[in-house]
């Protein structure tokens, strides 16, 4: 059975300082949404279920630590010692290798029984998307540079940018190789 991966993020974020749900969604998309994404389906009984857990509980909203000022009818969560606990325990364990899935690559695969102008547009689409999203990493990774908070944290974080740096560049190579072949003018 896959382990739902789901708590040890929602325990990281936590870990971070207090949040409502929606907080929490806003950190996970600035922050691992750029290598994980999550289901936000998951997001609110995940929560419900570390409640029972005693892995988090709740707080008053603005409460000191909390991103959310008092007087909103939202509910805001912290990490307890048990759930630092828990998020420790899961850190030490072996990571899983994900599957990857890469429609793109599919239809390269497969593309010698379409049209090679879809495959152009995709590729074009698919570069334009990860030109966006290298932007994004880069000013990320200016932010951690300048950061002056969480500074127990910055190393970790920039070497997760990097990561995400570095997959983005190769991807664009791809695309510009690629588009390259399909001009005639690339190497096999």
């Amino acid at each position: 059975m896959r382990e739902n991966r789901t708590r040890f993020i929602l325990l990281g974020m936590l870990e971070l300082g207090p949040s409502h749900g929606y907080g929490l969604r806003q950190r996970i998309d600035e922050s691992v949404g750029q290598f994980w994404q999550e289901s936000w389906g998951q997001l609110y009984p995940t929560l419900r279920s570390l409640l029972s857990e005693g892995l988090i509980e709740e707080v008053e909203p603005g409460e000191e630590g909390t991103d959310m000022p008092r007087g909103r009818q939202s509910r805001v969560y912290c990490i307890t010692d048990a759930g630092r606990a828990a998020l420790a325990e899961w850190l030490a364990g072996d990571a899983t290798p994900s599957v990857k899935r890469d429609e793109l690559l599919l239809r390269t695969f497969f593309a010698h029984n379409g049209d090679p102008a879809s495959l152009r547009r995709n590729i074009e689409a698919s570069r334009d998307r990860v030109r966006l999203a290298l932007a994004r990493v880069e000013a990320s990774q200016r932010m951690i540079a300048a950061s002056e908070t969480y500074l127990d944290r910055l190393d970790w974080w920039a070497m997760t940018a990097r990561h995400g740096e570095l997959q983005l560049r190769a991807h664009l190579q791809w695309c510009d190789e690629a588009l390259a072949l399909l001009d005639g003018g690339g190497e096999r």
